[in-house]
């Protein structure tokens, strides 16, 4: 393939937050994205603009002059801080660029790759080479934010903001990216510092490059790879590749791997490794880019030594796109031997053992997968008619069943479905996947969920999730799914631990605080519990339901004024009316408990007989708890799952029809 060099300006731009927008509103998302798009090609035509690659929320794009590139960020920037904002970061530097095919790299991208981490949202970025480019221009104004040293650049970039137009001009101790910054006094000793690293290089070149990683402990984060295809809707490849790399790294018992939950929510940071690292509490992270043209697929990886931010090994495989299983294996075998991980004969028949070699039907097992994640109904028809479409054209492939068995179950457990017909297809469809072939966690982990929550066969539950935990080790959710169904059973202590060692792969994982929270308030450990649920706020503060489970805290605690401040923070209808009524009684204002209660009623009375009868157990009126009980038996609500420890039905617990209700949901 030939290439060519030439002198360019380079922008990179993107959307703050785009994935997060996704998930909670795709909608809203895509009109960012296009609103995005269209400024660029509208700005860039004035410019002399040209845009090389587009992925949704993101753009680069290359410029003759960095004056242009500046004038068309500023103009671009402009565009997006009108109402309706969209927080658009921005990153400008000019420099030596290659083009190989429809590629581009260089020296001059990775610079404005990097200028660009340290973007705020409404702000222009531009390095010093930049700077001294527009220095001269009287209607540009810049303010130095620093000097900052990047990973595989030889010399300090400086970093400047481009000031007034309404643009976004940070606090420089605010600044956070991929790079560091140079203190003066480092730059006092950075000839002593240069000498001694030749000395240290000479010395231990062959150690660096050639001897095993030690003493940095068997634990990795495999971050989201980057797509690098120019095309948004390739998303779903990138993403599914980075996760099947991680499920073969769950296998391996000796290992230490952070869960999907976690590590997606670095995609697009601006945060260092070593941040990471420290946050995710790893020895190492693994970096990765992808794209996929036709048949062909290149993927770039390395792996980093979190604690000195050295490049342990990297390689680039441009390989056929039939070759991708074996490229996941071997990269999961080369991170357990750099962190000296025991790998049994098994755990490695495991790692090389694939459900198909039908390379289509594999892309549209990862498509169905990716749709599934983001939830919500049209989300959920798009995986389900993806996956289908996989079973046409490899019927005998038992990931691709057991992924369709957890899109119905997901798709009923939100209320798209029929509770009845979903978890019937679902059952049907993990059922499939078990007799094909019982080797995939994945596949019991959703036949132990369908056990659970709908045929509330607890000890079939425990079955399967414990064969998924044998297959997958460090899998964190099989070990929330194990410490529910331990807490179900009225073994709060079993739980309580289940979700710590879940936590330690997943230490971002709001649904894991937010189950290990209920647990503890269940076990009267109130302090711990109320730490647990401030901790899951910070990292979600709108989670549904997150400030009615604390509030529920402070009405145990009998600290009502709190337990109200919090009902009433809670974004949920639902959920806040249920809350409102709890600690109203508590408070002992009744007549504000009885008219929220009737609210309560009106509006959600057919879809919350547990929480009613929550709210009539908790008043002392245990015939309209026991009323709602059986109705919550016959709708079949999930709710009742929780009730055998559950504080608020604690005046049922002496009554003997507690007992007969118990044994009628098979928990004595």
């Amino acid at each position: 393939m030939s290439t060519s060099r030439q002198l360019a300006a380079i922008m990179f731009a993107d959307i703050q937050g785009y994935t997060a927008m996704m998930q909670s509103d795709e909608a809203k998302a895509h009109t960012a994205s296009e609103r995005f798009q269209a400024s660029l090609e509208e700005v860039l035509k004035h410019h002399n603009g040209r845009v090389i690659q587009f992925n949704g929320d993101g753009a680069l794009c290359l410029f003759k002059s960095a004056i242009e590139a500046v004038k068309a960020g500023i103009e671009i920037q402009k565009n997006m801080l009108q109402e309706p904002v969209i927080p658009l970061r921005i990153g400008i530097h000019s420099g030596d660029i290659v083009f190989e095919g429809k590629n581009i790299y260089g020296d001059g991208v990775n610079i404005a790759s990097r200028v660009e981490t340290f973007a705020v949202a409404g702000g222009v970025f531009i390095s010093g080479k930049v700077y001294d480019e527009i220095e001269n221009q009287n209607d540009i104004s810049a303010v130095l934010l620093g000097k900052f040293n990047f990973k595989n650049v030889r010399t300090p970039v400086e970093i400047f903001a481009i000031s007034g137009e309404g643009l976004v001009v940070p606090s420089k101790k605010n600044l956070i990216g991929k790079g560091e910054v140079v203190s003066n006094k480092r730059n006092i000793f950075i000839s002593i510092a240069a000498l001694m690293i030749v000395l240290l290089v000479a010395i231990s070149v062959y150690k660096i490059y050639n001897a095993p990683v030690a003493n940095i402990g068997k634990s990795v984060a495999v971050l989201p790879f980057i797509n690098m295809s120019g095309d948004p809707k390739d998303e779903y490849f990138s993403d599914g590749i980075t996760e099947d790399i991680l499920t073969d790294l769950t296998k391996i018992a000796d290992l230490k791997v952070i869960s999907r939950n976690s590590i997606m929510q670095y995609k697009g940071t601006k945060k260092t490794s070593k941040q990471i690292a420290e946050e995710l509490n790893v020895a190492v992270l693994l970096e990765g880019s992808v794209q996929r043209s036709g048949d062909s697929v290149r993927i770039n990886t390395q792996l980093i030594d979190a604690k000195t931010d050295h490049i342990i090994w990297s390689d680039q495989y441009d390989k056929g796109f039939d070759k991708v299983f074996a490229i996941q294996s071997e990269v999961a075998q080369k991170i357990a031997a750099a962190l000296k991980a025991k790998l049994s004969v098994s755990e490695k028949a495991q790692i090389e053992r694939r459900s198909t070699e039908n390379t289509e039907a594999y892309n549209l097992l990862l498509q169905g997968r990716y749709f599934r994640q983001l939830r919500g109904q049209g989300n959920y028809e798009k995986s389900i008619s993806y996956l289908i479409q996989a079973l046409q054209l490899d019927s005998n492939n038992s990931q691709v069943w057991a992924e369709l068995a957890l899109s119905y179950s997901d798709k009923t457990d939100d209320g798209y479905e029929d509770t009845r017909i979903g978890y019937a297809k679902a059952k049907a469809a993990a059922e499939h996947a078990l007799s094909i072939d019982d080797a995939p966690a994945v596949a019991h982990l959703a036949m132990g969920t369908i056990k659970e929550l709908y045929y509330w066969d607890w000890a079939g539950a425990d079955v399967q999730y414990q064969q998924a935990l044998k297959l997958e080790p460090g899998n964190a959710n099989v070990l929330r799914y194990v410490g529910g169904l331990r807490e179900t059973m009225g073994k709060l202590d079993e739980a309580i631990s289940y979700y710590n060692k879940s936590l330690e792969l997943d230490p971002l994982g709001v649904t894991t605080l937010s189950y290990l929270g209920y647990c503890l308030t269940k076990a009267g450990k109130l302090n711990e519990a109320e730490a647990t649920y401030k901790r899951m706020l910070d990292f979600q503060p709108n989670r549904v339901d997150g400030h009615e489970s604390l509030g529920e805290v402070y009405i145990l605690m009998g600290k009502y004024d709190l337990a109200l401040q919090e009902m009433n923070k809670e974004k949920e209808e639902l959920w806040r009316y249920f809350g409102l009524a709890l600690a109203y009684y508590a408070a002992g204002k009744k007549p504000e408990a009885d008219a929220t209660l009737k609210t309560f009623k009106e509006k959600f009375e057919s879809e919350v007989g547990y929480q009613l009868a929550q709210v009539y157990a908790f008043r002392g009126d245990k015939e309209k708890a026991f009323e709602y009980l059986n109705r919550a038996y016959i709708q079949h609500d999930a709710g009742l799952t929780e009730m055998k420890t559950d504080p608020f039905l604690k005046n049922l617990w002496s009554d003997p029809r507690w007992k007969i209700f118990l044994t009628q949901m098979n928990m004595n």
